[in-house]
Order: C-alpha cells, then sequence, then structure tokens
C-alpha cells in the first residue's frame, strides 16, 4: 500500500481520517453512537472530531483504529484505503 504523500496539510489528513472513520462506519454499517461508545465518548464527541470542530489529537487516530478494526492506524489517513 502506497504511504501518505508527507507533504499533505494538516486539514487534508483531517479530511481523509474523517472520510476514512465515515466510509468504515458505513460499511460496518455502524452509528455513530456505538463508534463513541467503542471510543469512550459521547457520540456529539465523534461528531466534533471528525468535523474539526474539536482539535484531533495523534491518539484518536489509532483510538478510531481500533473501534473500526483498522489494523494499521495510518491507513485511516491514505487517500483511500
Amino acid at each position: 500500500m502506497p504511504r501518505m504523500n508527507i507533504a499533505a496539510t494538516p486539514r487534508s489528513l483531517q479530511d481523509r481520517l474523517a472520510s476514512n472513520v465515515r466510509r468504515l462506519m458505513s460499511e460496518n454499517e455502524l452509528s455513530r453512537d456505538e463508534v463513541a461508545d467503542s471510543l469512550g465518548v459521547t457520540g456529539p464527541r465523534v461528531s466534533q472530531l471528525l468535523s474539526g470542530s474539536r482539535r484531533l489529537q495523534l491518539y484518536w487516530v489509532e483510538r478510531f483504529a481500533e473501534a473500526l478494526g483498522v489494523d494499521d492506524p495510518l491507513d485511516l489517513l491514505q487517500e483511500s484505503i
């Protein structure tokens, strides 16, 4: 699998993460609240993290990967997985 472009802006990484998380949630028929429960947060917090209204720390990438069954958290930052 090709690695992400290191010249990507932080916002584009946020967008990639959000897009991949939403797609995986849809594919696995997981609601926002189900993912939130796996993360130990509320549904609105998940929405805030994915929309960019809350600052996304690197550990969130790992937590989303674990909640969604993604082996390599960096895959969530790829243009497509």
